[in-house]
């Protein structure tokens, strides 16, 4: 044995290795599966728990000014677009007016007789149009003298609805633009915009207080049946097995339908709201009130709504994490209580 004294309080002792102890006590590997790695027990409480997070994070959030603005704003937009009463209060004498005015603009006179007619000169122009009547003289001199009975008979009913709606812009200046009317019929144009539109304004369109509306864009709905489709073709489409990741593939994609259906329908509300209020001839200041507030309920709803929908996706997903992480330790318990055998052992399949 060699000693080298580097240090009085040091001693290294420097021993030649044999090749007789090497080929005695072989090296052995261990396998990966074997090796003891030092844990926590898993029901040991954390260091810093989840509920202290976000406990904390709440009370950040709470304490900036920011926050608490939004906070407010959104308050004010949830209770002007659901529970806010009308300021204006309808009498009993004031309704018997209203509901008088919208009589007389409902019942015009001539009006059903001039809408069959243009109904009836439109289909026989259709009728007219055979194959290539543009460049056959006999079919296109027909066709013209239909199309100008036509448009004669267009011209008579628009001026009739012109009447109508003058009518209309007359009862409803008479109750006002903050009245329950008015506050029904924008609630009313939110919902059909919010959710899909022709069965939220079917009363509205036959009084003839919104006229024409039947193009509207869902909201809701146009994402939830874009959702369900694009479901099914990933169902036929899809060459994966694995169900969890087929799930968040569904859940992610009915997020953004979601998320971009109901920013839609916003931007529709924006320009039915406005057509709206310029029918109750209102002065600008109490025109340009209205819209802002009433943007202000909607958007808050339709923040509401999305908000939710997202913490449901997110405590969902970390539900499934909490689960996958457990189900991943259990099974690493029972194959490390497993003998290292049949571990080991090799499978022919």
């Amino acid at each position: 044995m060699l000693q080298v004294y580097t240090d009085p309080a040091t001693l290294i002792n420097i021993r030649p290795i044999s090749k007789r102890n090497t080929m005695q006590n072989p090296r052995r590997s261990v396998p990966i599966d074997e090796v003891y790695v030092s844990r926590a027990p898993s029901n040991a409480p954390a260091s810093t728990s989840e509920g202290a997070i976000v406990l904390s994070l709440v009370k950040q959030a709470a304490a900036s000014p920011r926050v608490r603005m939004l906070t407010l704003f959104w308050l004010i937009g949830v209770f002007a677009m659901l529970w806010a009463p009308a300021p204006i209060h309808v009498t009993d004498e004031m309704k018997q007016v209203y509901e008088a005015k919208v009589v007389d603009a409902a019942h015009i006179e001539n009006y059903q007789e001039t809408y069959a007619a243009y109904v009836d000169a439109e289909e026989a122009v259709a009728d007219a149009q055979v194959w290539f009547w543009r460049f056959r003289p006999e079919h296109k001199a027909v066709v013209d003298e239909r199309q100008a009975a036509a448009t004669h008979a267009r011209a008579k009913l628009n001026h009739l609805e012109d009447v109508r709606e003058a009518k209309m812009r007359e009862a409803k200046a008479y109750v006002g633009l903050w009245s329950d009317y008015g506050l029904n019929e924008a609630r009313a144009r939110f919902w059909a915009a919010f959710e899909s539109g022709n069965r939220s304004l079917s009363n509205f369109e036959s009084t003839g207080m919104i006229p024409s509306l039947t193009h509207l864009i869902p909201g809701k709905v146009f994402a939830s049946r874009q959702t369900f489709w694009q479901m099914v073709f990933s169902v036929l489409q899809s060459r994966e097995e694995n169900i969890i990741s087929l799930i968040f593939h569904w859940a992610f994609v009915a997020l953004i339908n979601f998320t971009f259906g109901l920013i839609g329908s916003l931007f529709y509300f924006t320009v039915s709201l406005v057509s709206m209020v310029f029918t109750y001839n209102p002065d600008p200041l109490s025109a340009a009130a209205f819209v802002g507030l009433a943007l202000l309920g909607a958007v808050a709803v339709v923040a509401s709504y999305l908000v939710g929908i997202y913490a449901m996706a997110a405590s969902g997903v970390y539900v499934v994490g909490k689960l996958a992480a457990q189900s991943a330790r259990i099974q690493y318990d029972q194959q490390r209580a497993t003998p290292a055998h049949l571990r080991q052992r090799p499978h022919y399949e």
